[in-house]
């Protein structure tokens, strides 16, 4: 059997989408449905397989709001021969509505923490009011700032594996795998 590899894309409605898309396969399920506190706190998660960082360009993981404006999420590779400050970094750009940008707050060298080995790698940012925005690459906290945390409604469309605007030149040419958002904060433990 082919192993299946979906893109998913949510306007709206994640839920019912969710629901609909496990309609579809026999003997698939829904393990959980996590629903938070309300509030402004929430946390996104995903494990991603890299099998290089060569190129010039950049590649888009998560993409929701469009990047360095207010009320958006952007994780990409600045990939290694990119002529910009920040070359070989994975980027997260998060503000949430009155964040001034912080572009390289959260960055980390993808060298260093090797990366771009084809291996899988869990990515989870969380948000917390009053706290900011925490980066943990598989399970250890690799980074924080001040952004975020606050009023978070991003326009647009989200796009998993390539930016928002759908740019051919921006798309990641990796794996993603168990994606998942949720609408509070999880702790480091």
């Amino acid at each position: 059997m082919k192993k299946i590899t979906p893109f998913l894309w949510f306007d709206t409605q994640a839920e019912e989408a969710m629901n609909f898309y496990v309609s579809l396969f026999k003997n698939s399920k829904v393990n959980n449905i996590s629903r938070g506190p309300e509030g402004n706190a929430f946390t996104v998660s995903f494990w991603f397989k890299a099998p290089t960082n060569a190129g010039s360009d950049y590649g888009y993981l998560y993409s929701h709001g469009d990047v360095g404006v207010q009320s958006s999420l952007n994780v990409y590779f600045i990939e290694d021969s990119t002529p910009v400050a920040g070359a070989g970094k994975l980027r997260t750009q998060i503000r949430d509505a009155n964040d001034a940008d912080n572009q390289n707050g959260l960055d980390v060298d993808i060298a260093t923490l090797g990366l771009a080995d084809n291996a899988w790698h869990l990515y989870t940012l969380s948000t917390a009011t009053g706290t900011g925005a925490t980066l943990y690459i598989d399970g250890v906290q690799r980074a924080s700032i001040a952004n975020g945390g606050d009023s978070f409604d991003p326009a647009g469309n989200l796009v998993l594996g390539g930016r928002n605007d759908l740019n051919a030149t921006r798309f990641f040419q990796g794996g993603l795998d168990g994606v998942q958002v949720h609408d509070h904060a999880l702790e480091a433990s």
